[in-house]
């Protein structure tokens, strides 16, 4: 199934966002990663896919745009200091509501950076970026 077969310029940008998280969660599971969390929310923060693989665990943000930047930096990828916050104390969510994922060895945060390569939207270029940044630290909230 391609989820970006129907979409056009019309397409509210949440279902083009949705379209791209089932796309890189289905390419993770085809090599051999499994899922264990899509859209996982806790204390006002989101990750929108949670894999393993091996002794691994991943983080994930998806990311969908109708364009990849030339020369990006953290910020054109969507990476900004609030999202770095963010998806840290989510990933604290994560591991205290589920604290047997602690097993893992290695756990990261990963970006994929989803494109439609075509006019026509119904093939996606991939952009994914292997831990994409170090968790940032988070100030005990008193």
């Amino acid at each position: 199934m391609n989820p970006f077969a129907a979409y056009s310029a019309e397409v509210p940008s949440y279902l083009k966002g949705q379209g791209a998280e089932a796309l890189i969660a289905e390419l993770l599971c085809e090599q051999g990663w499994h899922l264990v969390a899509r859209n996982f929310r806790a204390r006002g923060c989101e990750l929108d896919l949670v894999v393993t693989k091996a002794s691994c665990l991943s983080f994930i943000e998806v990311k969908y745009r109708r364009a990849f930047p030339q020369n990006p930096t953290e910020v054109d990828l969507g990476l900004t200091l609030q999202k770095k916050r963010s998806l840290t104390k989510g990933s604290q969510s994560f591991f205290q509501k589920h604290p047997a994922y602690y097993q893992y060895k290695t756990w990261r945060f990963d970006l994929a950076f989803v494109t439609p390569k075509r006019v026509d939207q119904r093939v996606a270029e991939i952009h994914y970026f292997v831990g994409a940044f170090d968790p940032y630290p988070i100030l005990s909230e008193a």
